[in-house]
């Protein structure tokens, strides 16, 4: 069926009609013309009168659950909600029991993908298990179309089994880091600053995640290889990736939505809901990362997913 978007405002930086209000023309799932289209062409004509329509958005790194924490969501309902908000790819991270770490979990994942309405893409695991004490199978997983690999929401503390994943991905593929020290953010609920100090919250202090975005920096300078740095949320972790890239080095790094809209002061209220990894940060670190984001410091912007329960989040902050 032909479809004709009429007066559609197109906002696509690779277009030549960027920033221009015109008719699109589509077929099926192919746009086949672009311009000052008559009705007449189409099968049906949907009048969008100004309204934006862009490009699908790609999401990096999120857990849509399945498999191993299906209770919560699976790859059906987290895709449905992913294409509704307008994603058309998300990158998906093991976070349940059952972990995407060799050919296995990543074919599981492009079959349940074939079904689906939106493109899954397997994000292996670096270390088996996400334990960070054994590398996985990553090079069989890139043969299957796997080039990202990362331990979700876990700060490796071997820094000799980051710098073998650096050394060893290189011919295939990228390593993604979550940068924190778990020894320095164990038991933190908040960002530790005034707030944390006047809701008497134990606050996660900046270093465990800037101490940890350095080291990762000099070990992939060691190494030569391609790293991502993950949900970046710190004005010192910033300056470090803009110096690096700076030098040459071959990283980038993705901050979360939710770092550039809210601050601590937002959980004042004891709000579960703003109960995240890494933590969100003051004013003062927000307005910075929006600053890397104009600057191009920051290469992606990211959901970061993480489906929960609703007995998982109404419950004591210290629980949820």
């Amino acid at each position: 069926m032909k479809l004709l978007f009429k007066n559609a405002y197109i906002v696509d930086v690779k277009s030549p009609y960027h920033l221009q209000t015109v008719n699109v023309l589509v077929d099926d799932d192919q746009i086949i013309s672009i311009g000052a289209l008559d009705e007449s062409s189409a099968d049906h004509t949907i009048d969008l009168n100004g309204s934006t329509l862009t490009t699908g958005f790609a999401e990096l790194h999120s857990d849509l659950g399945e498999p191993g924490n299906e209770e919560s969501e699976d790859l059906n309902s987290g895709s449905a909600a992913a294409a509704a908000g307008g994603f058309t790819a998300v990158g998906v991270v093991s976070n349940g029991g059952n972990h995407i770490e060799n050919k296995l979990g990543v074919d599981f994942i492009l079959n349940r993908g074939e079904s689906l309405p939106i493109h899954l893409v397997p994000i292996g695991t670096m270390t088996k298990r996400s334990k960070g004490e054994e590398l996985s199978e990553m090079f069989e997983m890139s043969t299957l179309g796997s080039s990202l690999f990362g331990d979700y929401k876990k700060g490796v503390s071997n820094a000799n089994i980051v710098k073998l994943a650096l050394l060893y991905s290189k011919p295939f593929g990228r390593i993604m880091v979550h940068p924190e020290d778990h020894s320095l953010s164990a038991d933190g609920m908040m960002h530790e600053g005034t707030v944390s100090t006047y809701v008497g919250l134990k606050g996660v202090p900046e270093m465990a995640e800037v101490i940890r975005i350095k080291r990762d920096l000099s070990l992939l300078e060691y190494t030569e290889g391609s790293l991502h740095i993950a949900s970046v949320s710190t004005i010192d972790g910033i300056k470090s990736i803009r110096q690096a890239k700076e030098h040459g080095l071959n990283v980038t790094c993705s901050v979360n939505l939710h770092h550039l809209i809210f601050t601590d002061e937002d959980l004042s209220q004891y709000d579960t809901s703003l109960k995240v990894s890494p933590p969100i940060r003051s004013k003062i670190e927000r307005n910075y990362l929006w600053n890397a984001v104009i600057d191009g410091t920051v290469d992606c912007l990211a959901v970061d997913h993480l489906p929960k329960d609703i007995e998982q989040k109404q419950c004591e902050f210290d629980n949820a």
